[in-house]
Formats: structure tokens, sequence, C-alpha cells
């Protein structure tokens, strides 16, 4: 038989991510962090955290961030230049890595 699982509470799920930071903060780094995210107000900790749990670490997060702004300057351009064709993916992304990636940041 089968019982179900409760969903974490926000206190469970905020105590969660307050340890899961600790461990993140006793880890050295190799470059120090940029302002922002040192004071938790970068994009990770201000829009990511607050979509639901996290799927990526605060250094993976940005990596991605970063690939994702570097194809949006190419993929918004084409589709301005190409407005009747709204489903189709740009030659830069071919096969809809932008999308994939908005979608792992929650962007």
């Amino acid at each position: 038989m089968l019982t179900e699982i409760a969903p974490p509470t926000l206190d469970e799920r905020v105590a969660a991510l307050e340890a899961r930071l600790a461990a993140l903060e006793a880890r050295p780094l190799e470059a120090p962090l940029p302002d922002a995210c040192r004071r938790r107000t970068c994009s990770y900790f201000r829009d990511y955290l607050a979509q639901g749990p996290a799927e990526l670490v605060h250094e993976a997060f940005h990596e991605v961030e970063r690939e994702a702004l570097a194809l949006q300057g190419t993929c918004h351009p084409w589709h301005d230049a190409h407005p009747d064709a709204p489903d189709q993916h740009c030659p830069g992304c071919g096969s809809g890595r932008l999308d994939r990636l908005e979608r792992r940041i929650r962007a």
C-alpha cells in the first residue's frame, strides 16, 4: 500500500535552502563573488529561488544564465527580422537551445 507524502512546508523549504547556502558558504572560493551574489541580491537569489526549489547550484545557474544571454544576442535580432516565422528557431540556436536554457533558469 502506497502512502501519500505531503509536500514540504514553506518553513521546511526555507530551512533546506538555508542549509544548502551555509554549505556553499563554507567552501573556499577560487575567485571573489560579485557584490550582488555576496549580498544575495543577484538573479539567482532574487528570481530563481523565488520560483521554487533549486535544480541548479548558484555557480551553475550563472553559467547557464550567461549562455542564455549570449544566445539572446543572436536569437532576438533574428526573430525581430523574421516576424513571419514566430515558431521557427533562429540559425544561432537551431534546435531551440535558447528555449531550453531559459526553462532551466526559469526566465
